[in-house]
Protein backbone atom coordinates (compact mmCIF):
# COMPACT_ATOMS: atom_id res chain seq x y z
CA UNK A 1 0.00 0.00 0.00
CA UNK A 2 1.73 3.37 -0.94
CA UNK A 3 0.23 6.63 1.14
CA UNK A 4 0.90 10.02 -0.90
CA UNK A 5 -0.23 13.80 -0.45
CA UNK A 6 -0.68 15.89 -2.92
CA UNK A 7 2.13 18.30 -2.53
CA UNK A 8 4.42 15.28 -2.98
CA UNK A 9 2.96 14.17 -5.82
CA UNK A 10 2.61 17.64 -8.19
CA UNK A 11 6.45 17.69 -6.75
CA UNK A 12 7.17 14.43 -8.68
CA UNK A 13 5.01 15.47 -11.38
CA UNK A 14 6.63 18.52 -11.69
CA UNK A 15 10.00 16.83 -11.82
CA UNK A 16 9.21 14.31 -14.28
CA UNK A 17 8.38 17.31 -16.49
CA UNK A 18 11.48 19.33 -16.50
CA UNK A 19 13.20 15.90 -16.95
CA UNK A 20 11.16 15.00 -19.76
CA UNK A 21 11.57 18.97 -21.49
CA UNK A 22 15.18 18.20 -21.47
CA UNK A 23 15.44 14.23 -23.28
CA UNK A 24 16.77 14.97 -26.79
CA UNK A 25 14.19 14.62 -29.50
CA UNK A 26 10.86 13.82 -27.27
CA UNK A 27 8.12 13.88 -29.30
CA UNK A 28 5.84 16.84 -28.36
CA UNK A 29 2.88 15.06 -29.38
CA UNK A 30 3.56 12.66 -26.57
CA UNK A 31 4.18 15.43 -24.14
CA UNK A 32 1.43 17.35 -24.55
CA UNK A 33 -0.99 14.09 -24.55
CA UNK A 34 0.14 13.91 -21.23
CA UNK A 35 -0.29 17.19 -20.17
CA UNK A 36 -3.50 17.42 -21.36
CA UNK A 37 -5.39 15.22 -19.30
CA UNK A 38 -2.86 17.11 -16.44
CA UNK A 39 -4.36 20.29 -16.56
CA UNK A 40 -7.98 18.80 -15.67
CA UNK A 41 -5.87 17.20 -12.30
CA UNK A 42 -4.90 21.04 -11.34
CA UNK A 43 -8.48 21.93 -11.46
CA UNK A 44 -10.11 19.12 -9.34
CA UNK A 45 -6.72 20.16 -6.97
CA UNK A 46 -8.23 23.83 -6.68
CA UNK A 47 -11.66 22.29 -6.03
CA UNK A 48 -10.36 20.81 -2.72
CA UNK A 49 -12.94 17.88 -2.68
CA UNK A 50 -11.63 14.11 -2.85
CA UNK A 51 -15.65 13.31 -4.73
CA UNK A 52 -14.71 15.69 -7.53
CA UNK A 53 -11.67 13.21 -8.72
CA UNK A 54 -14.71 10.34 -9.40
CA UNK A 55 -17.65 12.48 -10.74
CA UNK A 56 -17.91 12.04 -14.33
CA UNK A 57 -18.93 14.45 -16.55
CA UNK A 58 -17.28 17.26 -15.23
CA UNK A 59 -13.73 17.59 -17.05
CA UNK A 60 -14.83 20.86 -19.47
CA UNK A 61 -15.71 22.49 -16.28
CA UNK A 62 -12.15 21.54 -14.31
CA UNK A 63 -10.13 21.71 -17.16
CA UNK A 64 -11.69 25.16 -17.52
CA UNK A 65 -11.49 25.92 -14.02
CA UNK A 66 -7.83 25.26 -13.56
CA UNK A 67 -6.88 27.60 -16.85
CA UNK A 68 -9.24 30.38 -15.57
CA UNK A 69 -8.01 30.21 -12.08
CA UNK A 70 -4.53 30.42 -12.42
CA UNK A 71 -2.37 33.32 -13.39
CA UNK A 72 0.40 30.60 -14.78
CA UNK A 73 -2.26 29.67 -17.61
CA UNK A 74 -3.47 33.46 -18.10
CA UNK A 75 -2.15 33.28 -21.81
CA UNK A 76 -4.87 30.50 -22.63
CA UNK A 77 -7.49 32.31 -20.90
CA UNK A 78 -8.97 33.83 -23.76
CA UNK A 79 -9.77 30.46 -25.31
CA UNK A 80 -11.71 29.02 -23.20
CA UNK A 81 -15.52 28.55 -23.99
CA UNK A 82 -18.38 27.03 -21.99
CA UNK A 83 -21.43 26.33 -23.87
CA UNK A 84 -23.62 26.49 -21.00
CA UNK A 85 -24.54 27.53 -17.21
CA UNK A 86 -23.50 25.19 -15.00
CA UNK A 87 -24.75 24.42 -11.46
CA UNK A 88 -23.12 23.12 -8.10
CA UNK A 89 -25.08 19.55 -8.81
CA UNK A 90 -23.42 19.16 -11.81
CA UNK A 91 -20.18 18.14 -9.73
CA UNK A 92 -20.52 17.16 -6.15
CA UNK A 93 -22.86 17.27 -3.10
CA UNK A 94 -21.35 17.90 0.21
CA UNK A 95 -21.66 15.52 2.36
CA UNK A 96 -22.81 16.12 5.61
CA UNK A 97 -20.28 19.36 5.89
CA UNK A 98 -17.54 17.06 6.50
CA UNK A 99 -15.80 18.19 2.77
CA UNK A 100 -14.32 21.76 2.15
CA UNK A 101 -13.90 22.86 -1.05
CA UNK A 102 -14.41 26.22 -3.19
CA UNK A 103 -17.13 24.66 -5.40
CA UNK A 104 -19.02 27.58 -5.86
CA UNK A 105 -16.27 29.45 -6.62
CA UNK A 106 -15.86 27.23 -9.11
CA UNK A 107 -19.14 27.84 -11.07
CA UNK A 108 -19.08 31.32 -10.88
CA UNK A 109 -15.61 31.31 -12.25
CA UNK A 110 -16.50 29.04 -15.43
CA UNK A 111 -20.03 30.51 -16.05
CA UNK A 112 -17.89 34.29 -16.81
CA UNK A 113 -17.17 32.79 -20.11
CA UNK A 114 -20.50 30.92 -21.14
CA UNK A 115 -20.86 31.52 -25.02
CA UNK A 116 -17.74 33.15 -25.55
CA UNK A 117 -17.03 34.25 -29.41
CA UNK A 118 -13.82 32.57 -29.96
CA UNK A 119 -12.22 30.91 -33.10
CA UNK A 120 -10.68 27.96 -30.99
CA UNK A 121 -12.44 26.13 -27.87
CA UNK A 122 -8.95 24.91 -26.23
CA UNK A 123 -10.87 22.37 -24.49
CA UNK A 124 -11.82 20.69 -27.64
CA UNK A 125 -9.34 21.48 -29.61
CA UNK A 126 -6.12 20.53 -27.28
CA UNK A 127 -7.41 18.71 -24.55
CA UNK A 128 -9.82 16.18 -26.12
CA UNK A 129 -7.99 16.06 -29.30
CA UNK A 130 -4.89 15.10 -27.47
CA UNK A 131 -6.33 12.95 -24.91
CA UNK A 132 -7.79 10.63 -27.39
CA UNK A 133 -6.09 11.23 -30.31
CA UNK A 134 -2.65 12.13 -29.54
CA UNK A 135 -3.02 15.50 -31.82
CA UNK A 136 -4.69 18.67 -31.88
CA UNK A 137 -7.15 19.32 -33.99
CA UNK A 138 -6.93 21.07 -37.54
CA UNK A 139 -6.91 24.45 -35.85
CA UNK A 140 -4.61 23.84 -34.03
CA UNK A 141 -0.94 23.78 -34.81
CA UNK A 142 2.03 22.80 -32.44
CA UNK A 143 5.79 24.73 -32.43
CA UNK A 144 8.39 24.66 -29.91
CA UNK A 145 10.91 27.09 -28.50
CA UNK A 146 9.19 30.39 -30.00
CA UNK A 147 8.26 31.52 -26.00
CA UNK A 148 4.79 32.59 -27.39
CA UNK A 149 1.57 30.95 -25.65
CA UNK A 150 -0.38 30.46 -28.79
CA UNK A 151 -0.25 32.65 -31.92
CA UNK A 152 -1.71 32.89 -35.16
CA UNK A 153 -0.06 31.99 -38.34
CA UNK A 154 -2.36 32.87 -41.20
CA UNK A 155 -5.49 30.76 -40.75
CA UNK A 156 -4.34 28.61 -37.99
CA UNK A 157 -3.17 29.05 -34.12
CA UNK A 158 -0.24 27.89 -32.70
CA UNK A 159 0.34 26.20 -29.59
CA UNK A 160 4.28 26.46 -28.66
CA UNK A 161 4.94 22.95 -26.73
CA UNK A 162 8.09 24.23 -24.80
CA UNK A 163 6.39 27.09 -23.48
CA UNK A 164 3.18 25.49 -22.23
CA UNK A 165 5.30 23.19 -20.07
CA UNK A 166 6.66 26.15 -18.35
CA UNK A 167 3.46 27.14 -17.86
CA UNK A 168 2.32 24.47 -16.32
CA UNK A 169 5.38 23.81 -14.03
CA UNK A 170 4.21 27.85 -12.46
CA UNK A 171 0.85 26.50 -12.21
CA UNK A 172 1.89 23.92 -10.05
CA UNK A 173 4.08 26.26 -7.91
CA UNK A 174 0.97 28.37 -7.51
CA UNK A 175 -0.70 25.69 -6.47
CA UNK A 176 1.87 24.99 -3.74
CA UNK A 177 2.24 28.21 -2.73
CA UNK A 178 -1.42 28.82 -2.77
CA UNK A 179 -2.79 31.26 0.08
CA UNK A 180 -6.31 29.92 -0.33
CA UNK A 181 -6.29 28.07 3.13
CA UNK A 182 -8.30 25.66 1.49
CA UNK A 183 -6.33 24.58 -1.28
CA UNK A 184 -2.66 24.82 1.24
CA UNK A 185 -4.85 22.40 3.47
CA UNK A 186 -5.93 20.00 0.87
CA UNK A 187 -2.96 19.58 -0.90
CA UNK A 188 -0.90 18.31 2.52
CA UNK A 189 -4.37 15.57 3.25
CA UNK A 190 -3.40 11.92 1.90
CA UNK A 191 -5.18 11.65 -1.53
CA UNK A 192 -2.91 8.69 -2.98
CA UNK A 193 -3.90 5.78 -1.10
CA UNK A 194 -3.56 2.73 -3.55
CA UNK A 195 -2.07 -1.09 -3.62
CA UNK A 196 0.80 -0.34 -5.54
CA UNK A 197 3.65 -3.26 -5.40
CA UNK A 198 6.24 -1.29 -6.90
CA UNK A 199 5.85 1.50 -4.37
CA UNK A 200 4.92 3.52 -7.75
CA UNK A 201 8.30 2.56 -9.36
CA UNK A 202 8.90 2.13 -13.37
CA UNK A 203 8.11 -2.12 -13.50
CA UNK A 204 11.92 -3.34 -15.08
CA UNK A 205 11.40 -4.64 -18.76
CA UNK A 206 12.09 -8.18 -19.44
CA UNK A 207 15.13 -7.90 -21.91
CA UNK A 208 15.28 -11.45 -23.01
CA UNK A 209 14.94 -12.25 -26.57
CA UNK A 210 11.35 -12.53 -28.06
CA UNK A 211 10.15 -15.10 -30.88
CA UNK A 212 8.01 -12.88 -33.65
CA UNK A 213 5.69 -15.18 -36.15
CA UNK A 214 4.44 -13.73 -39.14
CA UNK A 215 2.24 -15.36 -41.92
CA UNK A 216 3.02 -14.88 -45.51
CA UNK A 217 1.29 -16.66 -48.04
CA UNK A 218 0.21 -19.08 -45.55
CA UNK A 219 3.51 -20.49 -44.53
CA UNK A 220 4.61 -19.81 -41.22
CA UNK A 221 7.66 -18.37 -40.12
CA UNK A 222 9.58 -17.27 -37.29
CA UNK A 223 12.37 -15.30 -35.85
CA UNK A 224 14.20 -13.91 -32.72
CA UNK A 225 14.65 -10.84 -32.06
CA UNK A 226 16.91 -8.57 -29.15
CA UNK A 227 14.44 -6.12 -27.41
Amino acid sequence: MINQNIETFLKDLKNNIQILQNVPNFSAYHFLSMLSSEVEFLGKILCCCDSVFGKEGISRFTFSYAILKLNAFKDYQQFISIKSKIGVGLFVEKEDNKEEYNINDLVETVNKKINSDIEIDFYTDFRCSFSHCQKPTDKLGISSKTNKAIYKNNSVYVLDALKFSNDFCSAIDEILKSSDKNVSKYIKSNWLNIYDFEEHNIIEIDNSPIEVITIENNAVTGCTIQQ
